[in-house]
């Protein structure tokens, strides 16, 4: 976990270190939901191994791997709009150059998300040996990678480095589940989450930058509605529309939310 902040050490001086560990924590906020919903899942996955439930496990596959996208993209890009007041209450320093790694770890962490119970599906399956393999084969990619790109590019050299070893490990991952066990993660409306996002950022973009006591709430509380809006109208998850009915219910907001569901919330 911590390869291209150690890597760093022996090619960059301290306050480009601490410009990469800062941001490089940052990103790491984004699989906060992720971590919460694989813990769940693990207990569910391995009971419909034990069932020889094929059709279930292709179905938590791709739920966990959409609710997991869709939190990872509201979490990062709502970071990302808010960059300039991220910056503003940063002291001590010029921050700025960190943004771009903020950027390259922000997309490397959602694609993993994305990616789902890839892991838990071969650990708690009779190929787990494969998952053993691609985890020695990833420290031979971390190593390699930081080596070739951090005299190269510095701290951007390292945040490509630990996003090529997320995304290869990923990909070995998702192939070898899907050559060995036919299921695969990837769904239709994952297509959606991405446009609304970018959608949803764009049009934010477009607001001028105000005080930070105004432009931090106004800006993140726009994005919110139009990006959580579009997801809940268009029901890209069920899971998470029925997540938010019930929270709506739990504190008395079905009348603030029912405008953006199909199923209603009954009073």
């Amino acid at each position: 976990s911590y390869l291209d902040l150690f890597m760093l050490t022996f090619y960059e001086e301290e306050d480009r270190i601490g410009i990469f560990t800062i941001m490089s924590f940052i990103s790491s906020v984004i699989i906060i939901p992720y971590k919460a919903l694989m813990r769940i899942s693990g207990a569910l996955v391995a009971d419909y191994w034990k069932q020889k439930n094929m059709k279930e496990l292709q179905r938590i596959y791709q739920r966990t791997s959409l609710m997991s996208m869709m939190a990872g993209v509201f979490i990062f890009l709502g970071i990302w709009i808010n960059r300039e007041n991220l910056l503003s209450l940063m002291q001590g320093g010029d921050y700025r150059p960190g943004l771009l790694v903020l950027l390259i770890l922000g997309m490397a962490k959602v694609f993993d998300m994305t990616a789902g119970l890839n892991g838990i599906i071969l650990n708690t399956s009779r190929k787990y040996i494969y998952d053993t393999r691609f985890q020695l084969a990833l420290i031979g990619v971390g190593i390699g990678t930081n080596l070739w790109l951090i005299p190269l590019y510095g701290i951007y050299g390292a945040a490509s480095a630990t996003a090529i070893s997320l995304i290869s490990i990923n990909m070995a991952r998702i192939l070898a589940v899907w050559f060995l066990y036919k299921l695969q993660p990837f769904a239709w409306p994952m297509l959606t989450i991405v446009l609304t996002g970018l959608g949803a950022m764009g049009l934010v973009e477009l607001i001028p930058q105000l005080p930070l006591i105004i432009d931090l709430p106004l800006r993140s509380f726009i994005f919110a509605l139009i990006f959580g809006g579009i997801m809940l109208k268009l029901e890209v998850s069920k899971d998470v529309n029925e997540y938010v009915a019930k929270l709506a219910k739990q504190f008395g907001l079905a009348a603030w939310v029912n405008p953006f569901l199909k199923n209603k919330i009954e009073k």
